[in-house]
């Protein structure tokens, strides 16, 4: 039976990806969490503001039976389930193991912390391809160890004070 959707071969969030002349991709720091720093007191930030995040949205289909243009739609919403943005992008599909790649330069405004999703869309009639996750969680920078998901100190954290 032909498949009706392309297949996913890679969707995750990354600090950069650099497309090579053979159009090959190398990505740079593949992440599902980012930690945020406590604000110190003398910073030339408003206290109001909130914390911004560069990242890239990286997403690699292949086609299979899939041919023709289509318009894949990434959908962001907050770790309390509210919409935050939608986009929409139009792939070329060429068949067999041919693929497709979309590259998404986001900045995400971090207004709570917790987990963030990145639905991913097959616009014509919203079928869900993937779901890319991404954490934001706080840490304190006042000498404390900072516990990793697990609960364990990370090997940064965990480090010794110098005097």
């Amino acid at each position: 039976m032909p498949n009706k959707y392309p297949y996913v071969q890679a969707a995750f969030a990354c600090e950069k990806v650099l497309e090579e002349t053979d159009h090959t991709f190398s990505v740079i720091r593949i992440v599902d969490t980012y930690w945020l720093s406590k604000r110190q007191p003398n910073e030339a930030i408003p206290a109001e503001a909130s914390p911004a995040i560069g990242l890239t949205i990286f997403l690699s289909l292949k086609s299979g039976d899939v041919q023709g243009k289509h318009s894949i739609t990434f959908q962001a919403f907050s770790p309390s389930a509210r919409f935050l943005k939608a986009h929409s992008l139009e792939l070329d599909f060429l068949g067999g193991v041919n693929g497709a790649t979309a590259q998404l330069n986001i900045t995400l405004v971090v207004e709570e912390l917790g987990l963030y999703w990145c639905d991913v869309l097959w616009a014509a009639d919203s079928f869900l391809l993937t779901r890319i996750p991404l954490r934001v969680l706080s840490r304190e920078q006042d000498g404390s160890t900072s516990p990793t998901p697990e609960g364990r100190p990370t090997e940064q954290s965990a480090a010794p004070k110098r005097k």
